[in-house]
């Protein structure tokens, strides 16, 4: 026993730390030289010196070098002493710096004894300072960053550390985080979890990367790329793992809408039936970019009136009979496509609820459909409106943004040049039919008077009285004339595709204009056997316009309508009060036009029933060029088998122009100015008056 007290006494000696031992009362019992030396060098202040003393009764008093901190300590060393606690331990500020101060029951011993010892642990104290100081340092840093930096233990089982940016990429909270650290397992797509599991599992071997799809609480889907490397301690032993995530959706996005794109710029660019390409289009939309893909095209020089449905596209083929049932059912006027052809300009709703159509089928079908989202954008070329591309979102859940507006209208863009270049190419190839046509046409329109007028020519030569002389002179005569008429109307088409069509435009009276109307035509009428008549609302202002032109204009349509009509029909010329102008319309009871054709009838060369000849087909492009000359507008409305309405619009006087399209009224009362009936006239018919000839 006598050499254990001389060894517990040896490392006493021993040690830097100071160390004395107390009895149950608090009475110094020992102390080491450590100890001592330092109650006796003054930084001590009030210490215990030596053995015999009352520890606790200096620490009570605040006189030792815990100074404030003293009666906390007499407190916890008591409890000690009178074991109601093993150890007591409290950190404390003096003079020489930071001290801990441990106070340690002996076991065994009887009365109670404990060993109170003062370790000075200011380094320790300055090295936890840096490395607080780093921490936050790191920590700010870390927090700054838009990638997202974690540090995990190597089995994944505790998250030591995980910046905020982890929310922002995840919709996830950090402190669920930080509660469940394998919950991050749950926001990696289901096609991508077993290569992040895998990357999890060999970490510890070295370096990993890879690129995976993260869904959102929202249902979004992002796309990160994950570099993890193992941290290893100085004995080489590998105790985290750590990793940067960055949020690559953008860079993904780019690169999928660039793949998009090409392949949509490889199908455009496949064919020159712009319909079937916008087909394509449609189908190429879905899922890429849509749930739900339809095209529209607007019928040139038409309104959002009339707008045609090219396709309507849905990836799932379960959806395909539902696709089928909106082709049956017209656009509602307030539906997007029509907003956007009308304006010109695209249309995103990021959050649809329902419709506000008022045809309850249409609403139900839009219920079955289920939009959450929906992008509309324009076809736009050289500053028309060609159609637009409806994009919806449903079953998927996308919410459009920002990105995929621009992604669709680049798209448009596209489809629009490929559309425009489409028509570019159909008329260039009309026009050089055109122009074979109306060669054969001029040639034959010129070289029968130039026949006759040879043939005159020669009786003339032979002619043994006056009054023969006579009858050939006006043969040829009339035969000139024709020529004449046929040149006058190339250099009116000439004029009017350059613009420079002469015009001296001034108030004109509707009722006479239309008198010499009925003068031209009612012998022509009378000879078919037709009933011409004629309608005019009370009270028309002056038109102001071109009289010869107008006449022109009026007479080709009257010639059309005379020249089709059976024997027996009737052709009615009606007049009346529009908005801020006058619309002259043309009904005739003739075959009708049919319905692949009426688009083309003002196209200048274009002739729609070829089994007639004997004229160039330029009346109606004539009339058209007249018309928007004078800031109006010109159509046709016909049924196969029902008749014609020929009608243009011309600005009343005082008005300014252009007078906008009109659909057909019945007349509001108006005047009767002559009733006739009259053979066949011409189609083409210039102001002169009517001639052989034909248009339709």
């Amino acid at each position: 026993m006598r050499d254990l007290d001389e060894l517990f006494a040896s490392a006493l000696e021993a040690l830097d730390v100071r160390v004395a031992v107390l009895d149950d009362a608090g009475t110094v019992l020992a102390v080491n030289p450590a100890w001592y030396a330092f109650a006796c060098s003054g930084a001590g202040g009030g210490s215990v010196r030596e053995v015999g003393e009352d520890y606790l009764a200096v620490a009570e008093a605040g006189r030792g070098p815990e100074g404030e901190a003293g009666p906390a300590i007499a407190v916890g060393i008591r409890e000690v002493l009178h074991g109601r606690r093993r150890r007591f331990s409290h950190e404390y500020r003096c003079e020489e710096g930071w001290f801990v101060l441990r106070a340690t029951r002996l076991a065994g011993t009887l009365p109670l004894r404990a060993v109170v010892a003062h370790q000075n642990i200011t380094e320790w104290k300055r090295a936890q300072a840096r490395l607080q100081e780093s921490n936050q340092r790191f920590r700010q840093l870390a927090g700054n960053l838009r990638e997202n930096l974690w540090i995990f233990d190597p089995d994944f089982t505790r998250a030591v550390y995980v910046s905020p940016a982890y929310e922002e990429i995840s919709g996830r909270t950090l402190e669920s985080l930080y509660r469940e650290p394998v919950s991050f397992l749950e926001i990696i797509h289901p096609e991508d979890r077993p290569g992040v599991e895998a990357v999890m599992r060999t970490v510890r071997e070295g370096e990993q990367g890879l690129e995976f799809r993260i869904v959102r609480p929202d249902g979004e889907v992002r796309w990160g790329r994950m570099r993890a490397f193992p941290i290893r301690n100085s004995d080489g032993e590998v105790y985290r793992v750590a990793g940067i995530t960055e949020d690559i959706t953008r860079r993904k996005r780019v690169e999928q809408e660039q793949r998009f794109l090409v392949e949509a710029g490889r199908v455009l660019s496949s064919s020159l039936d712009y319909e079937e390409t916008l087909r394509q289009v449609a189908r190429l939309a879905v899922p890429q970019i849509a749930d739900w893909a339809g095209v529209y095209v607007v019928r040139e020089g038409g309104g959002d009136a009339e707008v045609r449905r090219v396709e309507l596209a849905h990836a799932d083929p379960e959806q395909w009979e539902l696709a089928e049932r909106f082709r049956t059912i017209a656009l509602p006027p307030e539906h997007p496509v029509r907003r956007v052809v009308r304006t010109g300009e695209s249309l995103m709703l990021q959050d649809v609820h329902g419709s506000s159509a008022r045809d309850p089928a249409y609403v139900e079908l839009v219920r079955l459909l289920g939009p959450r989202s929906l992008i509309t954008v324009p076809l736009l070329a050289r500053g028309r409106v060609l159609g637009a591309i409806h994009l919806i979102s449903a079953a998927s859940g996308r919410r459009y943004g920002p990105d995929d507006l621009a992604l669709a209208e680049e798209l448009a863009r596209h489809a629009a040049l490929a559309v425009d270049n489409a028509g570019l190419y159909r008329r260039a190839t009309l026009a050089l039919q055109a122009r074979d046509d109306v060669l054969a046409i001029v040639s034959h329109d010129l070289r029968n008077p130039l026949q006759a007028i040879s043939l005159y020519a020669d009786l003339l030569r032979e002619a043994d009285s006056p009054e023969q002389q006579t009858r050939y002179l006006d043969a040829i005569q009339r035969c000139a004339q024709r020529m004449g008429h046929l040149i006058q109307d190339l250099v009116d088409v000439a004029s009017i595709e350059m613009g420079r069509l002469a015009m001296d435009q001034a108030p004109l009276a509707v009722e006479p204009l239309l008198k010499e109307a009925y003068e031209l035509f009612h012998s022509p009428a009378g000879e078919r056997s037709l009933h011409l008549e004629f309608e005019v609302a009370d009270d028309l202002p002056p038109v102001r316009a071109d009289h010869h032109r107008v006449l022109q204009a009026l007479s080709n349509l009257l010639g059309n309508a005379v020249k089709f009509t059976p024997p027996g029909g009737r052709v009615l010329v009606r007049v009346d009060r529009e908005g801020e102008g006058i619309r002259f319309a043309v009904t005739d009871t003739g075959p009708g036009i049919p319905e692949g054709q009426r688009d083309r009838v003002f196209e200048r060369f274009w002739q729609g029933r070829r089994t007639y000849r004997g004229s160039a087909g330029l009346g109606l492009a004539i009339t058209r060029g007249i018309v928007e000359s004078h800031g109006g507008r010109s159509g046709v409305e016909s049924r196969e088998g029902e008749g014609s309405t020929f009608w243009f619009t011309l600005p009343a006087e005082g008005t300014a122009p252009p007078v906008p399209a009109v659909e057909a009224v019945p007349a509001r009362g108006g005047t009767r100015v002559a009733r006739g009936s009259g053979p066949e006239a011409d189609t083409n018919v210039s102001a002169h008056g009517p001639e052989p000839g034909r248009e339709r």
